[in-house]
C-alpha cells in the first residue's frame, strides 16, 4: 500500500461521499481498479507504453505511467475524474466527462511542472473512435483536447476514452512533432481484450495432419499437442513448448492446387470480456512460376495467455500486396 497522507485520507471521505450524491454515468469511461493496465502502441517510433493501477484504497487509486503527468493518485466523484495535488494537498478536477461538450476549465497542478495552468476543453462526446491496429470502432467515445500556455513543444493535444474501455487513444507533442499512442491491449478486473501476443513456432507448405478448409485448431495442453504432432509430422519430436499459461493455435488451409500459397496469423484480438479470440489470417496467394502439386499451407503460434474459443477472419492477400514479399 502507498503511503497516504492525513490530508488525502479526509478528502477521500469527502469524494466518497460526493460521488454517492451523484449520478455515475460516466465512470465506466475509465474503469479504475487495483491490477488494471491498459498497453499502448507508440504510432510514431513503435514502441509501447502501460498505464497501471498498482494500488487502491477507499476508493482512491494510484495510477502509473499517465501521459506527461507521470504516477498520481484519482479518484472518481460523480461524473468528474480528480486528480491529488500533493503540495497544495487537494483535489483537482481533470477530466470533467459529466460536462457539456465545448466547456472549457483549467486545471491547476502546483506538484507537475507542466500542469500549473491547462485548458481542458471536452471537445466532443458521442462520437466513434477507430482503433486501426484492433480493427475496431468504438462508439460513444467522449474526447478531451489540451492547451499548455507557453509550452510550444510539450504536453499532451487530445485524450479519448470509450465506455468499458478507458483512455484508448492519446496525443503528445515533442520537439520531432505529434506522437499518437493507441490502445492495444488491456487488463480489466482479470479478464483481457485487445492484442494478444503471438510467437510464431512454425510455417510450411505441408503437414500430413488431416485438414478441412481454412481450419484452426486450439491446443492447450500437452497431451494435444503431442497427438497433434504426431499425425502433422509423423515421427518427430514436437517442439518444446510451456502449455501451461499459453495455447497453441494450428492454422490449416487445406488442400491447395499448386506450390506458392502460405498463410500466416497477422494478429489475434481478444473478445473481452470472454477468454477467446478473433485470429486474424493473411493467405498469399501464388504468383509467376508454380508447381502444380498438391500442397496443405499451415501455420502454428502461441498466444500469450489460455484461450479456450476462436474465430477465423481470412483475408487472402495477392503476393504483390503483401508487403513481406519484397523482402
Amino acid at each position: 500500500m502507498k503511503r497516504l497522507s492525513g490530508a488525502l485520507v479526509a478528502v477521500a471521505v469527502m469524494l466518497t461521499t460526493a460521488a454517492a450524491a451523484y449520478a455515475n454515468h460516466y465512470q465506466k469511461y475509465w474503469p479504475l481498479k487495483n491490477g488494471n493496465s491498459w498497453t499502448y502502441d507508440n504510432l510514431r517510433w513503435e514502441f509501447q507504453s502501460q498505464i497501471n493501477v498498482d494500488d487502491a484504497w477507499a476508493g482512491l487509486y494510484h495510477v502509473t505511467n499517465l501521459p506527461t503527468l507521470g504516477e498520481a493518485w484519482l479518484a472518481w466523484s460523480g461524473n468528474t475524474l480528480y486528480i491529488w495535488d500533493a503540495e497544495e494537498a487537494a483535489w483537482n478536477a481533470l477530466f470533467r466527462f459529466g460536462a457539456a461538450a465545448g466547456t472549457t476549465y483549467t486545471v491547476s497542478l502546483a506538484d507537475r511542472a507542466l500542469w500549473n495552468s491547462v485548458q481542458v476543453t471536452v471537445a466532443a462526446k458521442n462520437v466513434t473512435h477507430r482503433l486501426a491496429r484492433l480493427d475496431r470502432t468504438l462508439t460513444n467515445c467522449v474526447r478531451f483536447t489540451f492547451a499548455f500556455p507557453g509550452v510550444a513543444d510539450a504536453g499532451l493535444v487530445q485524450a479519448v476514452f470509450a465506455p468499458n474501455r478507458g483512455l484508448v487513444f492519446f496525443e503528445e507533442t515533442s520537439i520531432a512533432g505529434p506522437v499518437e499512442s493507441e490502445l492495444t491491449s488491456a487488463v480489466y478486473n482479470g479478464r483481457n481484450w485487445g492484442l494478444n501476443y503471438v510467437r510464431g513456432v512454425e510455417g510450411g507448405n505441408f503437414t500430413n495432419y488431416p485438414t478441412g478448409t481454412n481450419q484452426i485448431l486450439l491446443i492447450n495442453t500437452q497431451a494435444e499437442w503431442t497427438a497433434f504432432y504426431a499425425l502433422h509430422k509423423p515421427g518427430q519430436t514436437a517442439p518444446d513448448l510451456d502449455l501451461s499459461a499459453h495455447t497453441v493455435v494450428v492454422i490449416l488451409a487445406g488442400p491447395r492446387a499448386s506450390s506458392g500459397y502460405t498463410v500466416k496469423v497477422d494478429k489475434a484480438v481478444w473478445n473481452y470480456p470472454l477468454n477467446s479470440v478473433k485470429v486474424h489470417v493473411d493467405e498469399i496467394t501464388p504468383t509467376g512460376i508454380v508447381l502444380w502439386v498438391i500442397t496443405n499451407p499451415y501455420h502454428i503460434v502461441t498466444l500469450d495467455r489460455k484461450v479456450f474459443s476462436a474465430n477465423l477472419r481470412w483475408e487472402v492477400i495477392p503476393a504483390t500486396d503483401d508487403p513481406a514479399s519484397d523482402e
